[in-house]
Parts: structure tokens; C-alpha cells; sequence
């Protein structure tokens, strides 16, 4: 039964695949507006106690969906090294990583890219993110993620030999693990 739904996951989401590893030209990824739009027409008021941080003064930038990942990811990891945090804000992990991973993104600023994707975000683009998440999943074998995730880019591609990292990482844990993989 397990077998057949990671198969089916793996299948519904192989047809994207090109498109989030930047192999397509972003115009094939066609999206039903209105389906769309009437999906995401209700949208619930974000809980108060959720601040969004300030995308103008930040070190960290927000990706929301395909565009914004083919962009300040893919393309931008051609020119420098880039770090990409998933996390969910319904995670406890996530929410404790939030300073820790704003204070060595300005630490590693002029250097290293760093940039975020929350999968529970209530942005229409969250289906994107989805699918951006499953495929890079799939196409690292990993069976499930432990909050946060981050991933590491470098010249366009994953850097390998193990680009991602789960759950949380302390401050030093953090800037080690990207002097190492980009610096060293």
C-alpha cells in the first residue's frame, strides 16, 4: 500500500520534474487561473501571533513558487553558493531556526545567497512550492522530511555529495556546514 502511494506521488509529480530543476523554459508550466482562483478565493486571516518578517531589510529571500525558485535559486547559484531553508511555520524546529538562520545569513551575506519556502504558506503559490519540495524528494530518495530542510546550491545544481540537511542546527552547526561545503 506505502509502496503505491510514494509510486503514485513519485509519477503525478515526474511530469514537473525538468521544470523545477530549471532543465524547461519556465513558459511550459501552465497554470488554470481560474481554478486557481477559486481554490485560494477565501483565504483565512494569518494568525497573530505569525509576524512576516520585512522582505526589504532581510538577508533571507522568500520564494513563492516556481518562478521566484527557477530565479533566486537555480540562476543565482550560477553566479554564488546558495543555501534554501524549507520549513513550515506550524514546526516548532522551523520557528526556533528563523533567527538563528537570519543571523548567519547576515554573517555570510556578500557571499552566500540564502532564501526560504514555506510550505504552509497561504500565497496561491503554495501548490508550486508543493511540487518543487516532492520532486527534489524524489529525486534525492528521501521518504520523508523532518523540519526544516535545508538545501545546498552551487553552479546551478544540488552540491553533492549530500546537498541537504534536516531538522534543526544550532548557529555554529550552521556556519560550519557552509564553510565546508562552499569553502573550503
Amino acid at each position: 500500500m506505502i509502496i503505491h502511494i510514494y509510486l503514485g506521488v513519485f509519477l503525478l509529480f515526474w511530469g514537473s520534474f525538468g521544470q523545477v530543476m530549471g532543465y524547461q523554459a519556465d513558459e511550459r508550466l501552465v497554470i488554470n487561473e481560474r481554478a486557481t482562483s477559486d481554490v485560494f478565493a477565501e483565504k483565512p486571516a494569518p494568525a497573530a501571533f505569525e509576524k512576516k518578517p520585512d522582505k526589504s531589510d532581510s538577508a533571507v529571500v522568500a520564494i513563492e513558487g516556481l518562478q521566484a525558485y527557477q530565479a533566486e535559486v537555480l540562476k543565482a547559484s550560477l553566479e554564488q553558493p546558495v543555501v534554501l531553508k524549507i520549513y513550515s511555520n506550524k514546526s516548532s524546529e522551523s520557528k526556533k531556526m528563523i533567527p538563528v538562520f537570519q543571523k548567519v545569513a547576515e554573517k555570510f551575506n556578500s557571499r552566500v545567497k540564502f532564501a526560504s519556502m514555506d510550505l504552509l504558506s497561504e500565497q496561491d503559490t503554495n501548490k508550486e512550492n508543493y511540487h518543487i519540495v516532492f520532486n527534489l524528494m524524489a529525486m534525492l530518495h528521501i521518504r520523508q522530511m523532518n523540519m526544516p530542510v535545508f538545501v545546498f546550491f552551487f553552479k546551478g545544481n544540488l552540491h553533492l555529495p549530500a546537498p541537504i540537511i534536516q531538522g534543526f542546527l544550532t548557529e555554529e552547526n550552521l556556519e560550519d556546514q557552509i564553510k565546508t561545503r562552499f569553502f573550503s
